[in-house]
C-alpha cells in the first residue's frame, strides 16, 4: 500500500476514531427507530415512499474515502455518515411531507 493509503488506514486505527465509530454505532438503533416512524406515518397516510437500509459504513469504505481526500488522508474528522438511510419518494409532495414530519 502506499504513503496515503497507509495514512487513512492508521487515522482510522487511531483510538480516537475508535470510539467515536462507537459512539456513532451506539446510536444506530434510535436512529433506525426515527426513520422507521417517519416512513411508517408516510405509508399509512398513503404517501408513496420507500426505505432502503443500507448497513453501516464499514472500516474499509471509511479508510477509501480518507485515502481520497487530496492533502488529508489522516483526517477522518470529517466521517459523518456511519449511520446512513435512504427514503425514496415517488413525487415532491411526498418529499415535502416527509421534510414536515422531520421538522415536528
Amino acid at each position: 500500500r502506499g504513503p496515503i493509503a497507509a495514512d487513512a488506514v492508521d487515522a482510522v486505527l487511531d483510538p480516537e476514531f475508535a470510539h467515536q465509530l462507537a459512539d456513532a454505532l451506539a446510536v444506530a438503533p434510535q436512529f433506525d427507530n426515527l426513520v422507521g416512524m417517519l416512513v411508517d406515518a408516510a405509508t399509512d397516510d398513503g404517501r408513496g415512499v420507500e426505505r432502503k437500509r443500507p448497513a453501516p459504513k464499514g472500516a474499509a469504505r471509511i479508510v477509501e474515502k480518507c485515502a481520497l481526500r487530496p492533502g488529508a488522508p489522516d483526517d477522518t474528522s470529517r466521517v459523518c455518515d456511519v449511520n446512513r438511510d435512504m427514503i425514496v419518494c415517488d413525487t415532491l409532495g411526498d418529499l415535502t411531507d416527509l421534510l414536515r414530519r422531520l421538522g415536528e
